[in-house]
């Protein structure tokens, strides 16, 4: 009979955790590519069956009982609506499965994930065709021309576009034929391959059990971040901060553990400059590797332990990085990137304030998460409970768990859940000294079962480690559950209307075109339309969101170019030249507000009261000059977080002034995540003028005789053109201040004699003769924005529609709007 050793059962069962664990990490991350489609297709199905069988129930109530009220009529066509769908069950659901089997392919065409994946996408796809990202390299940086249009954006070179560009010459080996796109869709896959079986190295270097890692592992791999962040089609930098961290980690025990180990050493710099090609806020790990050795330093010295062999390894893991960084970066490149480092994580801890607005507020991932969305994100509560349990037993386990193992985990531990805490992304981050810990805890865990095993149902210790190892695994149950809900819920925003909007941009707009949009379509256009942007997602906190939100919510035409036409021309270099002119930043935005709007000789004479006649005529060719062709792209997501603008519109630069010292204020009273708090987005809005209500667009729900009712209360009496605002909110009522509606073409606004709510509401004529109404502020109705979208550009004269692409399936609709520059 073969007998194995311990050890050699040790590799084997890791072997099969190993296995298991990449399999059904596999398995829920290729989600977007076998379920998700069906799901998503049945859906179109039920959504369609549900309308069609509402609507006939409509009609046959208004045909049966014309003497119901609107709200009458509207009770018993729902309550018939529930009925038929409990009754006819069965026979509902067998149609929505044949009506989804005949859905247009076209409907769940893959794409891939989210906007940044589009924006490597769009550098790969330019180094397929050109072999380069750019034609302008310096410095480890490149020009990408597309970006902060006209001026371009110096970015830094990333490793990622490279990778999937090679990823696809090794694919077109097997497959001539493979596209591009699916080519990248597998990076993240081949990335979080390398992630476990990095993670399972490193649990089998500290001496974890393997049925302790395989659960650990399971917990590990369906992380619901780790899950959205990794799945096929999800071509972004995320995967790298699961593996390069973990990597470096490992690197530096290896380092720690052997006397000589300087080998460790240069592995650990090398590692590390590689993180600094693999992502952006990469500075945060030399740093903290910094850190860390210093600590062991101290350690050691208090210990009196081998403290010289310690200092000498933090003195060459510096040299060396220095080394590896001016290969990678570039002496400049890294000066300019660990500037670019630390501006973009004291903008999250309050160290470095702007007084243009924090749009990084309206990002959703880039929100200060709550700690209840943290646990949930990561993989629950009991994952958490067990990883903090374990990270407790590491400080009281001897060999192979040294102190120093101990400090090393808790330090990442305390650094990522601190960087987690200012921005749901860095979340990411802290999955891997969780995950590590977890096993530990779990190890425990497993011992305690065991003993309760022998002690209550058998003395035998072979069923009792069996009954333990059973019992533990039930614990599987949760990141199973977790990781089939956040594979599935994997919505793509960009679908078939997008691609077909975007492409017809490509196919009818001179090459030089800008598009200008608000950042989250950035990276579609540039990918799919290749076309320049206003500003993107790698560029959503610059003054250009100031300016775009300026001009979509004018309600001047004429203004609204003027500030088009600047930003087209030069960006935001105006109020830069102002600044630097001893302008205060409010005066310098006031000042160009003021001038905008003028002729050239009109302006000039403002201007010599600021600047002499050389500065003058400069600052005009950045105001005045012929703008280049230029588009308006409009999408319904836009629409519906338009209050974001609004904020960003009435911002007062004049009242965030000292808003540094008001933040510094509340950081030396020990508040670190003050920027995510309540009263920090109130005093946000404060500066902003406050919030106000905005409402979506609502549809005509009945009419009696010449009374139009609508889903959101209100009432539309045509006779005499009057309305009421009847529980919006459920419980604002009243008389609204004014009315804009539609008549001969024109857009009218008739104001209320006895308005008793601060708000307006536009009146949507639809091509059946129906009507649809949106409650807002009087200018935010009657804005370049709402008018362009709603009344297709009605009453403006230089706004051309060149595209509109809708599907209510999608819940996607989309207008370009060509800018024809007055003369």
């Amino acid at each position: 009979m073969l007998r194995i050793s311990i050890s050699n059962k040790q590799r084997l069962g890791y072997v099969a955790a190993f296995m298991l664990s990449a399999a059904a990490g596999l398995y829920f991350r290729l989600y977007p590519v076998t379920l998700n489609p069906y799901t998503q297709n049945k859906n179109f199905a039920r959504i369609t069956i549900y309308v069609n069988l509402r609507k006939n129930i409509t009609e046959s109530a208004e045909k049966n009982f014309p003497a119901l009220t609107p709200v009458q009529r509207s009770e018993l066509v729902d309550n018939q609506f529930r009925k038929i769908l409990k009754d006819e069950h069965r026979d509902i659901e067998k149609h929505i499965s044949q009506l989804s089997k005949k859905i247009a392919p076209g409907l769940s065409k893959f794409y891939l994930s989210e906007a940044d994946p589009y924006y490597y996408y769009h550098l790969t796809k330019k180094l397929v065709r050109e072999g380069s990202i750019s034609n302008r390299i310096e410095n480890g940086r490149y020009l990408d021309q597309f970006m902060l249009a006209p001026a371009g954006e110096w970015r830094k070179i990333e490793i990622h576009p490279f990778v999937g560009f090679f990823t696809y010459k090794f694919l077109r080996i097997f497959n001539r034929h493979i596209s591009l796109v699916t080519a990248v869709s597998i990076v993240p896959l081949i990335l979080y391959i390398l992630c476990a079986l990095l993670f399972f190295r490193l649990l089998f270097f500290l001496d974890i059990k393997f049925h302790a890692a395989a659960i650990g592992g399971i917990f590990f791999v369906l992380s619901p971040i780790f899950i959205q962040r990794s799945s096929f089609g999800w071509y972004d930098t995320d995967p790298y901060n699961i593996l390069l961290p973990m990597a470096a980690v490992f690197t530096l025990l290896l380092s720690l553990k052997n006397t000589r180990g300087f080998i460790w050493v240069y592995l650990l710099a090398a590692l590390t400059a590689l993180y600094s090609v693999a992502w952006q806020g990469w500075f945060f790990l030399p740093c903290s590797i910094f850190f860390v050795f210093l600590i062991i330093c101290i350690q050691r010295l208090i210990d009196k332990k081998e403290f010289l062999s310690v200092l000498k390894k933090l003195l060459l893991y510096t040299f060396a990085l220095s080394v590896f960084l001016v290969i990678t970066l570039t002496p400049k490149g890294f000066i300019s990137s660990a500037r670019e480092t630390y501006q973009i994580f004291s903008e999250f801890v309050l160290f470095n304030t702007s007084t243009w607005p924090d749009i990084f507020l309206t990002v959703g991932e880039l929100r200060v998460p709550s700690f209840n969305k943290l646990i949930h994100i990561l993989g629950g509560s009991l994952f958490l409970c067990i990883s903090v349990f374990g990270l407790c037993l590491l400080f009281f386990k001897k060999k192979p768990y040294s102190k120093e193992t101990a400090i090393i985990i808790a330090f990442f531990y305390v650094i990522f859940l601190l960087m987690a805490k200012s921005a749901e992304r860095f979340s990411l981050l802290l999955l891997t000294p969780a995950a590590l810990c977890f096993p530990v805890g779990m190890e425990k865990i497993i011992s305690a079962l065991k003993a309760i095993s022998i002690k209550f149902i058998t003395r035998n210790t072979r069923y009792a480690a069996a009954c333990a190892y059973l019992s533990s695994c039930l614990l599987i149950t949760v990141p199973l559950l977790y990781g089939h809900v956040s594979a599935s819920n994997q919505d793509t925003i960009y679908n078939g209307v997008w691609d077909r909007a975007l492409k017809q941009i490509r196919e009818m707009t001179p090459v030089n075109t800008i598009v200008n949009s608000w950042w989250p379509p950035g990276h579609f256009i540039k990918a799919t339309a290749e076309r320049r942007v206003t500003f993107d997602g790698a560029t959503p906190n610059t003054p250009q969101a100031y300016w775009m939100a300026d001009f979509f919510l004018s309600d001047d035409e004429a203004e609204a170019l003027a500030i088009l036409r600047m930003l087209n021309n030069s960006g935001n270099q105006a109020a830069q030249f102002l600044e630097k002119n001893n302008l205060r930043l409010d005066e310098a935005v006031e000042l160009i507000k003021k001038i905008l709007v003028l002729d050239k000789g009109s302006a000039r004479e403002i201007l010599y009261s600021y600047l002499p006649k050389d500065k003058t005529d400069h600052l005009l060719s950045l105001t005045h000059s012929q703008a280049p062709p230029s588009v308006c792209f409009i999408y319904n997501d836009l629409i519906k977080g338009v209050l974001g603008l609004y904020y960003v519109k009435e911002w007062n630069f004049k009242k965030a002034s000292d808003l540094k010292k008001r933040r510094f204020k509340e950081l030396k009273k020990g508040k670190l995540f003050w920027r995510g708090s309540k009263d920090n987005i109130n005093l946000m809005w404060d500066i902003a003028g406050g919030a106000t209500y905005i409402g979506e667009e609502s549809y005509q729900t009945a009419t009696v005789k010449d009374v139009i009712y609508f889903s959101n209360g209100v009432m539309l009496n045509t006779s005499g053109m009057e309305a009421k605002i009847s529980s919006l909110n459920k419980h604002l009522s009243g008389i609204p201040l004014s009315i804009l509606y539609v008549k001969d073409g024109k857009l009218y606004e008739k104001h209320s004699k006895n308005p008793s709510v601060k708000l307006s509401v536009l009146f949507v004529p639809k091509p059946d003769g129906s009507y649809s109404s949106v409650i807002a502020p009087s200018k935010i109705l009657r804005s370049i924005l709402f008018r362009l979208y709603y009344l297709d550009g009605i009453g403006l004269k230089n706004f051309e529609k060149i595209i509109q692409e809708e599907d209510p399936r999608l819940d996607t609709k989309i207008e370009v709007y060509k800018i024809n520059w007055p003369g």
